[in-house]
């Protein structure tokens, strides 16, 4: 029954978190980065389901949080083992990078381009099928 409740939680986590007021909303991150770290590598469905959320994700939290916490989520996540996990997590690519480009002082979203561009350099053909992945989503999703 824990495992049932647990998944039911996890499944809905980004509506439950959008109803909450921001400084509680973030509260809430180090539970999101727990739930992936202590995911069982068995139980993708679970990394599914983050993957999933994180077109949510990105624009719920604010820019500092949304580079410091979903951006190594989504890395995370864009590095699992299974392809529709890394799927999933592909199509928020480009919503994070319009997110991050909103604060004008610091330069996350060309951060973020940087490492998404370094999964094309990577030794092996899954993650350079990523990068071909991630900017499939690009097209359709960055503001000029």
């Amino acid at each position: 029954d824990d495992e049932i409740v647990r998944d039911g939680a996890i499944t809905h986590l980004a509506y439950f978190l959008e109803q909450l007021h921001l400084p509680a909303r973030e509260s809430y991150l180090p539970v999101m980065i727990e739930v992936i770290e202590t995911a069982d590598e068995t139980n993708w469905r679970v990394r599914e389901s983050i993957a999933s959320q994180l077109p949510a994700f990105s624009k719920m939290f604010t820019p500092p949080a949304t580079f410091s916490v979903v951006v190594s989520v989504l890395f995370r996540l864009l590095h699992d083992e299974i392809s529709i996990v890394r799927r999933k997590a592909c199509k928020c690519c480009g919503l994070l990078i319009n997110r991050l480009a909103q604060e004008e002082d610091v330069d996350w979203s060309q951060q973020l381009c940087n490492r998404l561009v370094g999964l094309s350099r990577m030794p092996t053909y899954q993650r350079r099928l990523t990068f071909v992945h991630v900017c499939e989503s690009l097209i359709f999703q960055v503001s000029k």
